[in-house]
């Protein structure tokens, strides 16, 4: 087939439109993308670029760089549980999509890009729920649930009980010549004093561990020993807590699994299609009139791609597009065949290029840099 003619440079212009998706789903429609075998749905997908070039040039455009690919997140045996990352990506693109299907008015006067946006499905509860279970970099909050907050409240009161009662320790004389330091510290997640290695007969407690070089011995006081059970049963009960709340969540998402992955087709295509919306308005590309007979009649033709070069050359979008000549050229109605004679580098395999180019671009959906009134047909090959 034609289209996978190298010479032509297709797979150059589908790289620069690759590269103006912000996701890796639009890339990957990008690279995926075919051509068209009818005029409805080449017509229907030039017309909603067009809108979508509209669109941008008032002002409006959206930002895909957080849609992540969430398909793999719904098999069922291996992620029963998310975590904070799966978590979040899950409502990312949840925000994503309540961010676009708010902008529903303004974008009411173009037809189809309107009818893809209203098939968002809003589900702001997925992200407002996030934020309140986990601060920015993901620990859990005391605000994922009042039986988590009540636990952590009792928790800290306990620290400070145990805590207090260390720091008499510390004071009381009869340990005095017993400490190696004055502090207290932990081991094994239970508080303990450290203590000389020649005085552990004399401290009432537990021995938690050692220091390295032996000289020192932690022990773990008998008045907080109940403490710190408590403390680890109470630790104990947030960790349940938690993971409550994460299967909690993640049973909600699993729950709207259809809904979710609808939504993110919806936002991968809108990424891809306001990818082309920056590509077209970069080579001021418009909808031709398309026919169903393999013919050509262009007007006001430029090369796609020696546009980009030009503008990236020259520094200046209008400069850019201005210097690349446009040309008209018509076949398959009075002739079919034409030739083309001129002196080396007067543009002969530039503007062969163009027309194969233009011609596969209209076929594949896209809009193109000619004059509205050029006509290009479908073919086979």
């Amino acid at each position: 087939m034609i289209y996978q003619n190298p010479d032509l440079e297709y797979g150059s212009m589908i790289h620069q439109i690759a590269m103006r998706c912000s996701s890796d789903l639009g890339k990957a429609i990008a690279h995926e993308l075919r051509p068209h075998t009818d005029i409805a749905s080449i017509t229907r997908s030039q017309n909603l670029i067009a809108e979508i070039q509209e669109l941008m040039e008032q002002g409006l455009d959206f930002n895909f760089e957080d849609l992540a690919d969430l398909t793999y997140l719904f098999n069922e045996q291996a992620y029963s549980l998310y975590n904070w990352e799966e978590f979040r990506q899950i409502a990312q693109n949840a925000d994503i999509a309540v961010k676009i299907h708010d902008k529903t008015d303004y974008i009411k006067e173009q037809p189809i890009a309107s009818s893809i946006v209203k098939r968002i499905i809003t589900m702001p509860d997925i992200m407002e729920r996030f934020v309140r279970i986990f601060d920015p970099e993901g620990d859990v909050l005391d605000s994922a649930s009042p039986e988590l907050a009540n636990i952590r409240r009792k928790t800290g009161f306990l620290r400070s009980r145990i805590q207090k009662t260390m720091q008499n320790l510390l004071s009381d004389s009869r340990l005095e010549h017993y400490l190696q330091d004055k502090f207290v510290t932990q081991r094994e997640d239970r508080f303990v004093l450290p203590i000389k290695e020649s005085a552990t007969p004399f401290v009432n407690g537990i021995v938690q561990s050692h220091s390295s070089k032996g000289s020192t011995v932690f022990i773990e006081p008998a008045e907080v020993v109940p403490l710190n059970n408590e403390l680890q049963l109470m630790k104990q009960e947030e960790k349940q807590e938690i993971y409550r709340i994460f299967s909690e969540f993640s049973k909600s998402i699993k729950a709207r699994k259809l809904d979710i992955l609808a939504n993110q087709s919806i936002l991968a295509e809108l990424d891809f299609r306001f990818a082309c919306g920056r590509f077209s308005n970069q080579i001021r590309a418009k909808v031709p009139k398309m026919q169903k007979q393999p013919t050509l009649n262009l007007i006001s033709a430029r090369h796609p791609l020696l546009i980009l070069r030009n503008i990236a050359d020259k520094g200046s979008h209008n400069i850019g597009f201005n210097s690349v000549i446009p040309f008209d050229l018509s076949l398959g109605d009075e002739y079919y065949m034409l030739i083309l004679s001129g002196p080396n580098t007067g543009g002969k395999t530039v503007l062969m290029k163009a027309v194969g180019l233009i011609t596969l671009m209209a076929m594949y959906g896209l809009t193109v840099p000619v004059d509205p009134d050029s006509e290009i047909g479908l073919f086979s090959n």
